[in-house]
């Protein structure tokens, strides 16, 4: 009988502690989901012609459409009227200036042969551009690490300052569409402006 009572004392014990364990969980989850929320959670606002966002504005090229971000990293998406298929997206990764380099050669490694690489200045050398041309890794999916090696293929981003760290906005596609909407894409950058 006393081994009876032990046992169900130990299996009580046992509920009690998982019990306790999930709750733990569910509220670490929802923490994490808070912090997340604090800092990818930008205020974005935007119509058929100016984005706002954290302290800045830019003016939207005619030619961008835009969309539904279909991923939580992206606070952005616009689709090239030229062609859909070809995207220019938005993020933030938090204030993390350290980003904004780690970036660059993250995009650069998403070549396995680079034709030209080159970086322009806009807004008083506040903003970083990045053009990369060359063979691309083209993945089925972001994280994947099956590719197709695929040539003439451009990538255009560019790191915008604000004072909740920085912004990142990124295009890449087939190198004669990038290069036939590289017009807009300056004319984004040019039309920054601080805003309180």
């Amino acid at each position: 009988m006393k081994k009876y009572y032990f046992f169900l004392l130990f299996a009580l014990l046992i509920i009690s502690c998982n019990k306790n364990s999930e709750e733990d969980a569910q509220k670490k989850a929802e923490a994490t989901k808070k912090i997340e929320n604090e800092i990818l959670g930008q205020v974005v606002l935007q119509n058929d012609s100016i984005l706002k966002i954290a302290d800045f504005q830019m003016r939207l090229p005619s030619n961008w459409i835009n969309e539904e971000p279909s991923s939580e990293m992206r606070i952005v998406q616009y689709a090239l009227k030229e062609d859909e298929n070809v995207k220019v997206l938005g993020f933030y990764f938090g204030d993390r200036p350290e980003m904004a380099e780690a970036n660059i050669d993250r995009w650069k490694a998403e070549f396995t042969k680079t034709d030209d690489f080159k970086t322009e200045e806009f807004a008083n050398g506040k903003i970083k551009f990045v053009l990369i041309s060359g063979t691309y890794k083209k993945k089925p999916f972001p994280m994947s690490q099956d590719f197709t090696e695929t040539p003439d293929y451009m990538t255009v981003a560019a790191i915008v300052p604000s004072n909740n760290g920085p912004y990142f906005f990124k295009a890449v596609g087939p190198k004669k569409t990038i290069e036939n909407d590289l017009p807009n894409f300056r004319a984004f950058l040019s039309s920054y402006k601080q805003i309180q």
